[in-house]
């Protein structure tokens, strides 16, 4: 669900960046192209923290929800390889987040800051616990707070 809503947003981000860029150069005002790339940088900084949050959502729900339980206590060898890989891209994964939340937090707006701020808090927490299903919650969370105030900042 989260990742369609990011794979949507992205989408439409795209097309109103092309819009944005026609309707400012018709214009030509000294301020309306660092208005213009302002705006593209903030709807690149939306749409790449999107996406990654998404992303992170949906290996932390694997993790929760659809990782398949062995019968027997032998771990099958495809099973731990993919288990493998999916938390080397969780980690990965949230160092890139790191970054970008670092960005976000100077040039998007208060209501997004706000949503990552709850997600940190959130994360502290689910360390204590080691909760793939918390993680995974509270990142949807985030997506939905950060898509609405994508659309409310940018003014989609």
């Amino acid at each position: 669900m989260t990742d369609s809503l990011a794979g949507i947003l992205t989408t439409v981000l795209g097309g109103l960046i092309a819009g944005v860029i026609a309707l400012l150069v018709q214009h030509r005002g000294p301020g309306y192209w660092a208005a213009q790339e302002r705006w593209r940088f903030k709807a690149d900084v939306y749409s790449r923290l999107l996406q990654n949050l998404a992303e992170q959502e949906r290996l932390n729900s694997w993790f929760a929800y659809d990782r398949p339980i062995p019968s027997n206590m032998q771990k099958d060898p495809y099973l731990a390889e993919v288990e493998k890989r999916y938390g080397e891209r969780l980690q990965e994964l949230w160092s890139e987040a790191v970054r970008l939340r670092t960005v976000a937090k100077i040039w998007l707006g208060s209501k997004a800051v706000q949503a990552l701020e709850e997600l940190e808090r959130d994360e502290r927490e689910n360390a204590k616990q080691g909760s793939f299903l918390l993680a995974a919650q509270g990142l949807e969370a985030a997506v939905r707070a950060v898509a609405e105030a994508a659309q409310q900042d940018l003014k989609l």
